[in-house]
């Protein structure tokens, strides 16, 4: 009999140790993967998505906390530089944020702050230059610097 309560919980701790588990969604004709959702294997919450040019490259990576977008999110152009990122807080756009030119220049930069723009704003021309600063801690979000 004392057995038995031993062997659930030797069950119950074998199953927590399970390694998330990758599932594609969808593919290109040639089989290879366009969409892949990692999931909890307990759970089957969505831990993390990305998806890929059909070069392979990574176009978008994703990740989740009860389903939401949670942490720094990326995407990426076809040949593999940065193009986008986003952080994310259960949901909730919180922290950096940030796009970027094909050549790799950065097009913008700024933060959130619970789903709002927030503080020093800042777009680049593609050279690199400023063209505008803008301050969202005022209330009109007052335009510092424009062409």
């Amino acid at each position: 009999m004392r057995a038995l309560p031993v062997l659930f919980c030797l069950i119950f701790l074998m199953s927590c140790n399970q390694k998330p588990k990758e599932r594609i969604l969808s593919t290109y004709g040639d089989g290879k993967p366009m969409m892949i959702v990692v999931e909890d294997p307990n759970t089957g919450a969505k831990l993390q998505e990305k998806t890929f040019y059909n070069n392979e490259q990574v176009h978008t990576d994703i990740l989740y906390q009860d389903n939401k977008r949670n942490g720094t999110c990326r995407s990426y152009y076809k040949d593999g530089k940065p193009f986008s990122l986003h952080t994310y807080q259960v949901g909730v756009l919180n922290g950096p944020y940030q796009l970027w030119y094909e050549n790799g220049q950065m097009r913008i930069d700024g933060f959130y702050k619970d789903n709002e723009k927030a503080g020093i704003w800042k777009s680049y021309n593609q050279d690199g230059s400023v063209f505008k600063i803008e301050d969202f801690n005022s209330k009109d979000s007052t335009i510092i610097v424009s062409p």
